[in-house]
């Protein structure tokens, strides 16, 4: 039997020693990389939470604006959103941006649903309006210095499309001037797509036409699409906002979001009453 050297015994305990060492450190350093993790992570989500809040603010302010008001189209900031204990330079802060629906500068035409913008499916029985008034809800809408798509000169036309198998109610809400300044209604019912112009839907004279409603008889209309000839001069039916908050830590989130101006109800085009200035054609 071969005697055992202190000189081994020695060696196996420092091998011993640096192995469990390794183990010790390793398992020391995997625990703070985790912690570091651990509070990086909930550091963003704190800061990411911040600036959701942050663009959500934007959103908010813009929606409180007029629905026509496009006063910033180039980017409006709301500075310094949060608590007043917290120090100005630790608050976070917005941009958001409003264009108008449709949009001129780069759209030709617009479609009344976009269910990639989160918007419903048009269901058979649901009536939308196209108005063709940039004021559609101010006190007076037959005041001077409103504005109205499409007379007589000026020949504008409205082309709307949509499934050639679906029929669609048309009410035409507009006021006959040369009968008396009357407010008229006219029902259409079309297939397929129709164009609506001045020239040949009035008789001679100026006819303000206020707004439309448009109704699927069958199926849906999801995927109409309206073109005016002259899309500078149409109405804006709604805006498409697009909101940005950031924090100091420069975490940033955005929102967009659509809004239509106000839809009227379906059962107005059903309870409409006058003392005799409203007929229905």
């Amino acid at each position: 039997m071969i005697p055992k050297s202190s000189y081994t015994e020695k060696g196996q305990a420092a091998l011993i020693v640096v192995l469990i060492s390794v183990v010790v450190v390793t398992v020391v350093m995997a625990s703070t990389v985790r912690t570091v993790s651990d509070i990086r992570s909930s550091t963003l989500t704190v800061e990411g939470a911040r600036a959701f809040s942050a663009a959500e603010a934007g959103i908010e302010k813009a929606l409180l604006e007029d629905p026509n008001n496009l006063l910033c189209q180039a980017g409006c900031t709301v500075a310094d959103i949060g608590v007043a204990a917290e120090p100005a330079a630790e608050r976070p802060d917005a941009t958001y941006t409003v264009l108008p629906i449709p949009d001129a500068s780069v759209d030709t035409y617009y479609s009344m649903v976009d269910t990639a913008a989160g918007d419903p499916a048009w269901m058979q029985g649901q009536t939308k309006t196209v108005w063709l008034t940039d004021q559609p809800y101010a006190a007076n809408p037959d005041a001077a210095g409103q504005n109205y798509y499409g007379d007589v000169a000026a020949e504008n036309t409205i082309a709307f499309d949509w499934d050639p198998n679906e029929d669609v109610e048309f009410l035409i809400f507009y006021r006959d001037i040369p009968a008396g300044d009357i407010i008229k209604i006219r029902r259409m019912y079309q297939t397929g797509a129709w164009v609506f112009d001045w020239d040949s839907f009035f008789d001679a004279g100026d006819h303000i036409v206020r707004f439309m409603r448009v109704k699927p008889i069958t199926g849906n209309l999801t995927g109409m699409r309206v073109t005016p000839s002259d899309i500078a001069a149409f109405p804006i039916q709604g805006k498409r906002i697009e909101s940005t908050g950031f924090t100091p830590g420069n975490v940033s989130r955005t929102i967009k979001v659509k809004k239509w101006i106000a839809e009227l109800p379906g059962i107005f085009d059903f309870v409409l009453y006058s003392e005799g200035d409203i007929r229905k054609l």
